[in-house]
């Protein structure tokens, strides 16, 4: 049959039924299910190395111990404890309460203005800030509540102590949008906070309405008890974290007025939840975020009748520089000092059933570059692996041509880019001229950067010209400690916790990670080196719906991360700097 006698016209297809989408898995879930899968992942590790030459004797790996910290409080009384993590009364209240904060739809979307220019999106966000004033009333007695840029919520609750630097936990209020081509695929309504006496549904449930309600119930539980804190405690909730994060940069504009540089104990922001390896438990902590670039690509060229075209159209041209990013990807890296190293020698340590191939191979990757070259193959078979040690750059947008007959003048790209730790925004560009000269000059195209010239014009007769800009340009963040008292405290807390009251007989496991995307974080990288992102949740379910279709957490993950920030605030006001 004639491929034109299967012409449909474009109301037709409009009109035609659409087939059924996939439910798509953000980063953060996907790094989360790659490390629970890490075991069978393993598997492939045979298959990389019989590739390879024979493996160097095996290295023991030394993995630092980890000490319980338990709170003053606890030691004479753990009932308190035990009453956020058991109670019925009280379980089935704190899920009413992350219900209700779900029912308030505060989504943000990437083209919202500030609220100092227009504030009308974020008018239904004061809906949220009414509804944690009720749920939460001695936060909001005993608390000093500030609004930065009219949405930004800030908590204060003054240390006696003002010697002592502030700790600060952080969430954000935003949740992204609903598609609404989607939102009929939900069990249930995506802002109805379903509870069904197990789990609680609805947007915001995972990212990350759970942890600010957590922070502010443990807040909350602390002060029915009488608690009064030495250590000054902040609460910070950005408006927009789902849409660049801007709100986090007024909250740090006001706590870096207010307190100065390096002024902060710790900030603890959301990240990845507690993953199982192998039946062995682990905290992964992230101590830095990668680097984040947009590059703008935009190429003009001559148009014309499409009767008469050229060779190679715009188009063609930026397919073929597409072709050539694609095939020439960025080069992995594994520093010895990596906190993905300390990862990786952590699960060697502790996994029993890792192939001893593997094991050895990460034991030695330190001193046998052969053994490092394996160890970043096997990385290179799952995404979420691969891209903690490689730069990423995603081909994300494309716009060119207006007419079937009209030969394209202005074809768009973009590609985003997530930087590693060990490289630089500049590098990142730098490469980038390295594959688009050559093409630039097999077609007679100048280049542009940012609008200044970057070839000799009389080099050629020009037939065009590309002109590359830049968005969202972050250098990867500092890493914080992997060691030390203030990761020794947190990490403390949650061996507590977990050990003591929620695993039977299990040991919890703790490396630092990275984060392959971006937090609010980013923004207060001048207020204390102690960066931590993590929430202290245990992945049961592999598919929570984060930022897809049924977004859900359990009760019992929610009272847990409300477990250790009542615990770990405690500990934390216990110590001095």
């Amino acid at each position: 049959m004639s491929q034109f006698n299967d012409y449909t016209s474009l109301d037709e297809k409009a009109s035609a039924p659409q087939p059924h989408k996939k439910k798509l898995t953000p980063w953060y879930q996907r790094t989360a299910i790659a490390l629970t899968g890490l075991l069978a992942l393993s598997g492939v590790y045979h298959h990389v190395q019989k590739q390879n030459a024979e493996v160097s004797a095996f290295e023991a790996i030394t993995v630092p111990e980890t000490t319980a910290i338990r709170p003053e409080s606890y030691l004479h009384d753990d009932s308190p404890l035990k009453f956020i993590l058991k109670d019925p009364g009280f379980r089935s209240k704190a899920a009413g309460i992350l219900s209700g904060s779900l029912q308030i739809e505060t989504e943000s979307y990437d083209d919202n203005p500030d609220p100092a220019d227009d504030m009308t999106p974020w008018k239904k966000f004061f809906a949220f800030h009414g509804y944690l004033e009720r749920q939460f009333p001695l936060v909001h007695k005993n608390l000093k509540v500030e609004t930065v840029n009219h949405v930004n919520l800030l908590y204060t609750w003054e240390g006696s102590d003002p010697s002592l630097k502030p700790l600060m936990l952080t969430a954000h209020q935003d949740v992204v949008p609903v598609d609404k081509e989607s939102a009929g695929e939900w069990t249930y309504p995506p802002y109805s906070g379903h509870y069904d006496g197990t789990t609680i549904w609805g947007r915001g449930a995972q990212d990350c309405k759970n942890l600010l309600i957590a922070e502010l119930q443990a807040v909350e539980k602390l002060l029915e008890t009488g608690f009064t804190p030495k250590r000054t405690v902040i609460l910070a909730f950005g408006n927009d974290e789902e849409s660049g994060g801007q709100g986090a940069s007024y909250l740090n504009h006001t706590l870096t007025e207010r307190y100065g540089e390096d002024s902060i104990y710790a900030v603890v922001d959301e990240g990845l939840p507690m993953v199982n390896v192998g039946g062995e438990w682990f905290a992964l902590p992230g101590v830095s975020e990668k680097g984040h670039l947009d590059i703008y690509i935009a190429l003009t060229m001559n148009g014309g009748h499409s009767s008469t075209p050229p060779d190679h159209t715009a188009i063609g041209v930026m397919g073929e520089l597409i072709t050539s990013l694609e095939a020439n990807p960025f080069t992995p890296y594994l520093p010895n000092d990596s906190p993905v190293m300390q990862m990786l020698e952590t699960f060697a340590a502790t996994i029993p059933e890792w192939p001893e191939s593997l094991k050895k191979d990460v034991a030695n990757a330190k001193k046998d570059p052969a053994a490092k070259k394996r160890v970043l193959e096997w990385m290179a078979t799952s995404k979420e692996l691969k891209f903690l040690v490689q730069t990423s750059q995603a081909i994300d947008i494309i716009h060119g041509g207006v007419k079937a007959n009209a030969l394209p003048e202005y074809v768009t790209l973009l590609v985003n880019h997530r930087i590693i730790l060990e490289s630089t925004v500049d590098e990142t560009v730098d490469r980038l001229f390295t594959i688009m000269n050559p093409i630039a000059k097999k077609y007679g195209l100048h280049v542009f950067y940012d609008e200044q010239e970057m070839t000799q014009q009389d080099l050629f007769v020009a037939e065009g010209y590309f002109n590359v800009s830049l968005e969202g340009a972050i250098n990867a963040l500092p890493i914080a400690p992997s060691s030390g008292p203030v990761w020794d405290l947190l990490t403390g807390t949650l061996k507590h916790v977990f050990e003591d009251e929620v695993f039977e007989n299990q040991t919890l496991h703790f490396a630092p990670n990275i984060l392959v995307g971006n937090t609010d974080t980013k923004r207060y990288t001048g207020l204390t080196k102690n960066l931590y992102r993590f929430q202290a949740t245990r992945v049961i379910d592999a598919n929570t719906g984060l930022h897809s279709i049924d977004e859900h957490i359990g009760i019992d993950q929610h009272l847990e991360t409300m477990a250790f920030l009542y615990e770990y605030i405690q500990n934390v006001d216990a110590t001095t700097d």
